[in-house]
This record gives structure tokens, C-alpha cells and sequence, in this order.
């Protein structure tokens, strides 16, 4: 209300005074066909050699009082209009001085096809590609390659982001966390409920803070609050949009007069997967992955082919001496830059290359988390099955995949010593991969004896990667495969290892032995022998009468040993 009254208050004295109190702009737009005329020059630079457009001293351009004056490079290329598909003014190095020869400037932005964030101004504040403050005169010093579309000068109107007029709190809306402050519409002054919020990392125009609910970036707020701090209280500020990236704001309103602040430990970063990351925006993550490099761009990559680029603006990380390939951790701020995810190291990557843990067991290293690097002792643990690419082995604790190892142990054999790798999840299967380490030794086993499971005990993560035998249970043809069934309970019976020579009918009973896994929701269970068929569990339970014959056509008066009897067209597994 006080502000829409001081508006009209304005307005009046406009028209009585003949004043104008509105902001008013002027625009340099350097993609017209004809815009290297406005510096005196005779044509564009471009890549067949031209060289019409360098401007090689001061040229200068003038529009409604405001002049731009572009500075020879003193770079290795000279400052230049530039011709192509999009016209630009590309600067290399020197200065572009803007000034005004009436009111003040208030703010300018630099409408960049290419922007170095090296670039800075001797007054107020550069804020990525928009300049604020008030002053008659701008000098923009130039750090390397950027390529301006247009230059767009405001003049006159608000001089900062703190606009709005001193209010009543209790005429503010109130958002009793961070999450609820920011699902508010862009642009709201609101007070923000400070409830043991921690400070999780702290670094020039930058403060970025959480709650239970959330987190944001107090930017450009003036606040003195460092790195692990815990504030209580209440703040007022104004929320914003920046990049698709929620913000806090301050306005004239904001002070911390209702803060309270204490010592808090060391904020400790989200462990999260890639594909989550959109969900933690402004907080501190750490992530785990393979660095790449593209020119001068960092990335991180996870397993599932997830990228993010890894930027350090705090010049916090020492990216450069970080192995291309290498798996590496990094910690750092989660945010967004042109709707792409990017981490704001917080510290340095070379700190927290992955480490290496040692455990005694297969349940213990099924146990650590995704990603972790651990060094796994092996004792009488033996081969189920070795297949491929697979070797699955159980100990006392559990079974697990050796994925992808180039070990070329076999059935039965009985394994000692370490194997360093990757506790990783395929398709929600666990699996050692990325072996970097081994110095297991093989001696001979007996055969391996299967896990005797039901259909009702089956489906057990307990069970995943071990070698499970299933006892006379029904098939079936569900969308053309077969599954081992038992009401809802379901197990596809997938012939991962090519050993089956003989199909499956639907209704009959079966006994199955083989290796139990996952994949996503599935479970499957992977033969490891011929299937039998245990349809017809007895030949007494058939008429007495009828001739009994073996499998060669010759009856048989008196069955004494196991074998397959044929008898009124059925045949039957005889088990002496």
C-alpha cells in the first residue's frame, strides 16, 4: 500500500513538473548488416581474411547522449566488428568505456554470444553479463575472447537491486522455510524464517544455506555469515530466478537485525547419484565419477553416462592436476548454468580423489556405499559359475559378481587373497567392477552345492549372485518366456549361459539350478545345467497294469535303478 501511494505521489509530480521519472534505454546492436558503420569503419572482419572491421585505435559510437568506446586490443587479435552468420563485436583484450552525457547509467547488459567471467568494471557491481549501480561513466576492461551481440544501456530509474521502499514486516508474506520462500513467485519480498539453517559455504557475491527443507544462495546480500555457521532467526529478502536456479536477493529491507548466528561444524556434503542432481540445487553434494576434458571444461561422468561439468569458480580445486579418466569425487555446490547441471567446487579435487577401503567379507563390501572403492579379502571363497564377462563367487557372508575382471578363474575352484574394485549396482544387481588391483590364488574345489530355495523364499537379495536350486516348480509362458511361478510370485528363467537344449511346457513341473540375479525389477534365475522335468514324480501312482519300458523300448518287469521310464505315453524321472 505505501509503496502504490508513493508511486502515485510520483506520477502526479511528473505531470505537474514536466519531469520524467521513468527509466529510458538505448541499445547498441552490432548484428545489422550496416553495424560496423557506427564506429566510422568500412566493413566487417571475418574468416576469409577481411580485415575491414579491426579497430586497431579508440573508435567510438554515440546514440541519444550515450557513447560506447571500444579501445584497441592489446591482445594478440585485435578488437574487431566481426561478420558471419550472427554479427558481433568480438574484444580480445583493452577496454569498452560507456558513457552518458545526461543522466546516470543504471545498469547495462552485455547480450554475449561468448562472455569471459575474467571481464570487470571499475564501478558497481558485474554481476556475469549485467552491470548495476549509478554512475555517468563505465569502464569495462576486457579479460579475453567475448563475443557481444548488443550492448543495452539503462539510464535513470533504480540503481541497484534494492528497490522497494521500507515496509511493515507484518505486511509481508512469511515463508517459514527455505523451500516454501522458494516456490514463491518470482520477484515476492517476503520474510524468510531462519530455523537452524547452516551456512554451507561462503565466498564473495556468493552464501549459499540450507534447512530440513532445502537450500538457496543468499547472493549479493552483504552478509559476513562464513562457512559452516548456523542461523537462527528471521531475514527479509526478495526471491529471484537466476539461470533456473532459485535465489535470495536482498532489498532495501534486508538487515540482519533479527539474526542470530553460532559456530557450527563442517557442513557435510549430499552423497547423490547424477540423475538426482536437479533435486539439490544450491546445496553441497559430492559426487563420484570419471573426470573428462574438452578444451578448458571439466566434467564429471557416473556409470550411467550422466555428465556435469565441474567448474571452479572459488579457484578452490586445482583442476589442473587432475588425471583425464581418472575416477575422482568432488565436492562442491550443485547449480545450473543455461538449464546445464554444474558442481562450484568447494574443495579440491585432488583432496578427494577416491580412496580405497579394505573389507573382510563379500556382505561387507555389498554392504559400503555405491561407488566406493574397496579392497576385498577373499577367503575359501568359491566359483559358482564363470561365464563371459561374470565370475560369481560366494564366501561364508554372500555372493557377488566379479564383473568384467579379465580373470579367467573357473567352476568350482576355491579363490584366496584381495581383488580391488568398484561397488557398483547393475540394474540393482551388485557387482565388484573396475578391478584396478588382485592377488587371489585358485586351487581346485568340489563341485559347488546349491542354496535349496522355495517360490516363496526365493526372492531375496540374500540369494542375489549365488547358486539356488528351485524343486519341482510350475512353468509357465508369460509373453512368450518362461517363468517359474507360484501365484504372484514370478521368476523368469533366462538361459543366460546357453545351456539349455530343451524348451519348457507350460504347466509341468521342474527342477532348476543356476545362478539367481536381478535386473531392475525382474529376478531371474540363469541355468547352470539341464533343466528336469519332475512332472510325474512316481511310476506307482500309474495303473498297475500297463507295461513299463525304458528309454531304449525295452520293458522293464522291475525298475532297480534311477533313470526315464516310459508308461501309457508319459514318460518318468525315476529316482532310485
Amino acid at each position: 500500500m505505501v509503496k502504490h501511494l508513493r508511486l502515485l505521489l510520483v506520477s502526479a509530480l511528473a505531470v505537474v513538473c514536466g519531469t520524467a521519472f521513468a527509466e529510458t534505454t538505448v541499445k547498441f546492436d552490432f548484428t545489422t548488416d550496416t553495424s560496423y558503420t557506427m564506429f566510422g569503419l568500412s566493413g566487417f572482419s571475418n574468416g576469409d581474411g577481411a580485415t575491414d572491421g579491426d579497430i586497431t585505435e579508440a573508435k567510438s559510437a554515440t546514440i541519444d547522449g550515450v557513447t560506447l568506446t571500444v579501445s584497441e586490443s592489446g591482445a594478440k587479435s585485435q578488437n574487431r566488428m566481426w561478420g558471419a552468420k550472427t554479427n558481433t563485436l568480438r574484444v580480445y583484450g583493452g577496454t569498452i568505456t560507456i558513457t552518458s552525457s545526461s543522466e546516470a547509467i543504471t545498469a547495462i547488459n552485455f547480450n554475449a554470444s561468448k562472455w569471459n567471467d575474467g571481464n570487470t568494471t571499475d564501478v558497481g557491481t558485474l554481476d556475469s553479463k549485467k552491470w548495476t549501480g549509478s554512475a555517468t561513466t563505465v569502464v569495462l576492461t576486457i579479460a579475453a575472447n567475448t563475443q557481444l551481440k548488443d550492448i543495452e544501456v539503462t539510464l535513470g530509474g533504480s540503481s541497484s537491486d534494492d528497490d522497494d521502499d521500507p515496509v511493515d514486516p507484518s505486511t509481508l508474506p512469511t515463508a517459514e522455510n527455505i523451500a516454501a520462500f522458494c516456490a514463491l513467485t518470482d520477484g515476492t519480498e517476503a520474510i524468510l524464517t531462519l530455523s537452524n539453517v547452516e551456512v554451507l559455504w561462503a565466498s564473495g557475491n556468493d552464501m549459499y544455506v540450507r534447512d530440513n527443507s532445502g537450500a538457496t544462495n543468499m547472493f549479493k546480500t552483504g552478509f559476513s555469515y562464513t562457512t559452516g555457521q548456523i542461523l537462527n532467526g528471521s531475514v527479509i529478502g526478495k526471491d529471484t530466478t537466476y539461470y533456473d536456479v532459485q535465489e535470495f536477493i536482498k532489498t532495501s529491507n534486508t538487515n540482519t537485525d533479527n539474526i542470530t548466528a553460532t559456530t557450527g561444524g563442517d557442513p557435510e556434503a549430499k552423497a547423490i547419484d547424477a540423475a538426482e542432481f536437479n533435486s539439490y540445487l544450491c546445496d553441497l553434494i559430492t559426487i563420484t565419477g570419471k573426470l573428462s576434458i574438452d578444451g578448458k571444461n571439466y566434467y564429471i561422468t557416473d556409470e550411467d553416462g550422466n555428465k556435469i561439468q565441474v567448474y571452479d569458480k572459488y579457484s578452490v580445486g586445482n583442476l589442473t592436476a587432475a588425471t583425464e579418466g581418472n575416477d575422482y569425487t568432488v565436492v562442491g555446490i550443485a547449480t545450473l548454468y543455461k538449464s546445464n547441471p554444474e558442481i562450484l567446487l568447494t574443495k579440491a579435487i585432488t583432496d578427494e580423489e577416491v580412496k580405497t577401503t579394505t573389507v573382510d567379507n563379500i556382505a561387507a563390501f555389498k554392504a559400503l556405499d555405491q561407488n566406493a572403492v574397496a579392497e576385498l579379502t577373499l577367503t575359501d571363497a568359491q566359483v559358482l559359475y564363470a561365464y563371459n564377462k561374470d565370475i560369481y563367487v560366494r564366501d561364508a557372508t554372500g555372493a557377488l559378481d566379479l564383473y568384467n575382471t579379465g580373470l579367467e578363474f573357473t567352476q568350482n575352484q576355491i579363490l584366496n587373497g584381495t581383488i580391488t574394485g568398484t561397488n557398483t549396482l547393475f540394474k540393482n544387481l551388485p557387482e565388484l567392477a573396475d578391478m584396478t588391483a588382485n592377488t587371489l590364488t585358485a586351487t581346485d574345489g568340489s563341485a559347488a552345492e546349491p542354496v535349496s530355495v522355495t517360490m516363496s523364499t526365493v526372492q531375496n537379495e540374500l540369494y542375489l549372485n549365488d547358486l539356488v536350486k528351485l524343486t519341482e516348480v510350475t512353468v509357465d509362458s508369460i509373453d512368450g518366456k518362461a517363468y517359474a511361478v507360484d501365484g504372484d510370485t514370478q521368476v523368469q528363467i533366462y538361459d543366460k549361459f546357453k545351456v539349455l537344449s530343451k524348451g519348457f511346457t507350460s504347466g509341468e513341473k521342474y527342477t532348476l539350478t543356476g545362478i539367481l540375479i536381478i535386473y531392475n525389477s525382474t529376478w531371474e534365475i540363469c541355468p547352470t545345467e539341464e533343466r528336469v522335468s519332475t512332472g510325474i514324480e512316481t511310476i506307482n501312482a500309474a495303473a498297475a497294469n500297463a507295461p513299463v519300458y525304458n528309454i531304449a523300448g525295452q520293458r522293464v518287469n522291475n525298475i532297480t535303478k534311477s533313470g526315464i521310464y516310459l508308461k501309457n505315453g508319459h514318460k518318468y524321472l525315476i529316482k532310485k
